[in-house]
Parts: structure tokens; C-alpha cells; sequence
């Protein structure tokens, strides 16, 4: 996604919200908090499943990991223009803090395995 097309996104979210009052109920505190319950309703869908079916969703599972999944960027964009963070700079930073924690040569040969219940 191109830096205009984020922004562009971003400041949608941003004027959906203002639009509807919300403004006011969005600080960082806040946003923190529906972003954990957001990630927690996406888990959600996939309590109770294997390993294998968390990989095959029907089409309604899928859907509704879409939406969650939306929730939380939304609320990620939100996080971000509150804070004054360039998310995508943020994001390459991170990923070459990674490359630096996790050497390719220590990374893990095969799969871990586990029985699930």
C-alpha cells in the first residue's frame, strides 16, 4: 500500500468518526483497549478449531475474520494519528530490528508440532 493510500485510508477512519462525534472517545487508553477486543473477537473465531481448520474457513469464518481484521487496522490507523506515529516507517523499522534479533541462520529448520484439543 502506497504512503497516499494509507493516509488517504487513515484519514477516512479519521473523519468517520469525527463525523459521528467519537473524536471525543478516542484516546490512546481507549483505542488500546477496543484494539485488545478486536484482536480477542478474532481469536474468537478460531477457539475451538485445529490447527488444520484454522488453515480451511468456510466462506461466513472467513468473512468474519475479514471484519475483525478490518476492526483492527481501523483502530491501528486510529492508534496512529492519535500518537503522531508514521506507521509505515514504523513498520520497516521494526522489521530491521527483527532481521537483527532473529538472524535467518538461528531461525527455526521445521515446523514445531503440537496436538491440539
Amino acid at each position: 500500500m502506497a504512503r497516499t493510500e494509507l493516509t488517504a485510508l487513515q484519514k477516512k477512519v479519521v473523519e468517520f468518526g469525527e463525523k459521528r462525534n467519537w473524536r471525543q472517545f478516542h484516546s490512546p487508553k481507549n483505542i488500546a483497549s477496543a484494539l485488545s477486543v478486536e484482536a480477542a473477537e478474532l481469536l474468537e473465531i478460531f477457539q475451538w478449531m485445529s490447527e488444520q481448520e484454522s488453515r480451511q474457513l468456510n466462506k461466513e469464518e472467513k468473512q468474519n475474520a475479514a471484519f475483525e481484521l478490518a476492526d483492527i487496522f481501523m483502530y491501528t490507523l486510529l492508534m496512529s494519528e492519535a500518537l503522531e506515529i508514521d506507521l509505515l516507517q514504523s513498520t520497516v523499522e521494526k522489521i530491521e530490528l527483527n532481521e537483527q534479533r532473529f538472524p535467518i541462520n538461528e531461525a527455526a529448520i521445521k515446523p514445531h508440532s503440537h496436538n491440539n484439543v
